[in-house]
């Protein structure tokens, strides 16, 4: 058996054959890329901790996540997560993976915040690219 080096010499050598060859030189450095900002930028970056003191937690419950139940059934949630969270009058909406749950948010409509009003449901019974979409095509 010939060792590897001498291999790589013969198949270089034949007409043709310049892929192993071509494989062992060692590639270009990439460049990293510029970075740049918007001109006074600078001037809006905040650069320390404010003066104010931090806002306070008026409410809080347990939403989409390990052992969540609702009507619509259990959330199987993975990690990692893809979060997302809306806040409206009356309405909280939480999104994780492809799941979604709807709460109640205390105000006019509601007495009480994170009452689960529908979940966990799949995105595709209300979102566009649901089964809904599919059906008018």
């Amino acid at each position: 058996m010939l060792p590897v080096a001498l291999t790589c010499l013969c198949v270089a050598a034949w007409p043709g054959h310049w892929a192993p060859v071509d494989a062992q030189r060692p590639q270009e450095p990439v460049a990293p890329p510029i970075i740049t900002v918007p001109a006074g930028s600078a001037a809006v970056e905040q650069t320390s901790q404010g003066e104010r003191p931090a806002a306070i937690m008026a409410e809080s419950f347990d939403g989409l996540g390990a052992g969540f139940e609702g009507p619509q059934g259990r959330a199987e949630v993975r990690n990692p997560s893809d979060n997302s969270l809306a806040v409206g009058p009356d309405h909280i909406v939480q999104t994780v993976n492809s799941k979604m749950a709807i709460f109640t948010k205390k105000g006019r409509a509601f007495d009480t915040t994170g009452r689960v009003l529908y979940g966990a449901g799949e995105h595709e019974t209300t979102c566009s690219r649901g089964s809904a979409a599919r059906a008018r095509r």
